[in-house]
């Protein structure tokens, strides 16, 4: 009988300790989709600080090709929204970044669930966190972007035409 209560306990605790995985994390290691972040999920956020400058932030899955790319339209969207012809970006800036573990919990063995990383080339991706400030001009300058070129060039990329 102990034995089985042992049993039962040690089913019940592997099932209350299974590490709980970030809704953002996707099994197939693909990024966090170009998508505004709603109440603290992944995504992106913006928030305007004067009339021509706004702060990006980015939280989740991504390369920093798609992190540039991400900040890039989102600045885009906001010009047109806004009205403005050019916008210039500030390098991000990385608040932290972490490891995610994918864990594959499919084998159960003397009733106990078995979890294991999963098997495969490369490394586990990473979280991001970053930010940027983006300014907005009327007229261009050294460095600064064209909203309506940027948006044409990155759109078809990232946004679904279903949306």
């Amino acid at each position: 009988m102990f034995r089985d209560l042992c049993r039962i306990v040690g089913v019940s605790l592997a099932l209350f300790t299974l590490p709980v995985e970030p809704a953002f994390a996707k099994q197939d290691d693909s990024s966090t989709p170009y998508r505004n972040s709603f109440l603290g999920s992944s995504g992106l956020s913006d928030r305007q600080m004067d009339d021509a400058t706004w702060r990006l932030r980015f939280r989740g899955v991504a390369t920093k090709a798609e992190l540039d790319d991400y900040f890039l339209l989102k600045a885009a969207e906001i010009g047109q929204e806004e009205g403005y012809g050019y916008f210039l970006i500030s390098d991000p800036v990385f608040e932290n970044q972490r490891s995610i573990r994918y864990l594959n919990c499919s084998e159960t063995v003397n009733n106990i669930l078995v979890c294991d990383r999963p098997r495969g080339e490369g490394q586990p991706p990473l979280e991001l966190r970053a930010e940027t400030l983006i300014e907005f001009v009327s007229e261009p300058v050294a460095a600064s972007h064209q909203v309506s070129e940027t948006y044409d060039r990155l759109a078809p990329l990232y946004i679904d035409a279903d949306d």
